[in-house]
């Protein structure tokens, strides 16, 4: 085997270093090196994981990746095992060094001939990947046209999960971020062009707003895409050996943190699954 270290200090906190990784849209804008560009097919940020992505170079070949999630601690660690040839095996570790994070990393390749023979390449590359995050970190977490992409898996069959997502009756019942919060109206005309609304409230009646928008795209039992409010989201429903998986992917906002979007919009997808497979008890 080979081994490959570098280490680099991002004048950041590892909490925002860990976001630049942990964010699929953000990853997409750094990994690899200079004039290399990601499109993510699979992202499973957690232990176990798929990750599962093509790299695109700039001669306009493209490079299908598989990888796995191996190890993931919070603001701290990402291991992770490149399942397809060449099969390594990558280490990122975030260590606090006053206002800023020292990161560490440590590639080990299984095929010695193959790494050694790749090594210029290999370490101009790692460094030019670590040149990209820290300026991604650097840039902050929220640009224009920037996508948060939520998801869950959903314990029954397709049919049933596109129709509680997409029937009036069901969204009243499963729409909201919190217990503090519910949907007391909601209208559905699901075809490219219809419109769509649900009004969405506190419990004690202190606020409130209109969650609406026009259907852009719906492709049955698969998906869905939709603007609202001047951005745009797309829900896909795929298979998955637990159920369906359903995912969310939408537009930021500038008003509120990164974190926060995520936060809420996964909460109202947590309830949706919760709401289907509580229907099937």
């Amino acid at each position: 085997m080979s081994i490959f270290r570098h280490e680099r200090e991002i004048p950041a906190p590892p909490g925002s270093v860990f976001e630049a990784f942990r964010c699929p849209g953000r990853l997409a804008r750094w990994w690899g090196p200079e004039g290399f560009s990601s499109t993510f097919d699979t992202f499973e940020f957690r232990e176990g994981g798929a990750w599962l992505f093509t790299m695109h170079g700039p001669d306009g070949t493209d490079y299908p990746n598989q990888s796995e999630f191996l190890e993931i601690v919070p603001d701290a660690l990402v291991r992770i095992r490149h399942v397809n040839l060449p099969r390594f095996e990558l280490s990122i570790t975030l260590e606090a060094r006053g206002a800023g994070t020292r990161v560490s990393w440590v590639g080990v390749f299984e095929n010695q001939e193959f790494a050694e023979r790749m090594r210029p390449f290999l370490e101009s590359a790692n460094e030019q990947n670590l040149d990209r995050w820290a300026r991604e970190v650097a840039a902050g977490a929220l640009k224009p046209g920037m996508e948060i992409t939520v998801e869950t898996t959903v314990a029954a069959p397709v049919e049933e999960v596109w129709r509680a997502y997409t029937t009036p009756e069901d969204i009243l019942a499963w729409n909201a971020a919190s217990d503090h919060w519910h949907t007391t109206a909601a209208t559905v005309d699901l075809r490219p062009g219809g419109a769509f609304s649900s009004r969405m409230e506190a419990r004690d009646g202190s606020l409130g707003f209109d969650f609406a928008g026009t259907y852009t795209e719906v492709v049955p039992l698969a998906r869905i895409a939709y603007v609202f409010g001047g951005r745009s989201a797309r829900v896909t429903f795929a298979p998955d050996p637990g159920g369906v998986r359903v995912r969310v992917t939408f537009e930021a906002e500038a008003a509120s943190s990164e974190e926060q979007q995520r936060q809420g919009w996964q909460s109202i997808l947590d309830n949706f699954r919760k709401h289907v497979e509580r229907g099937r008890r």
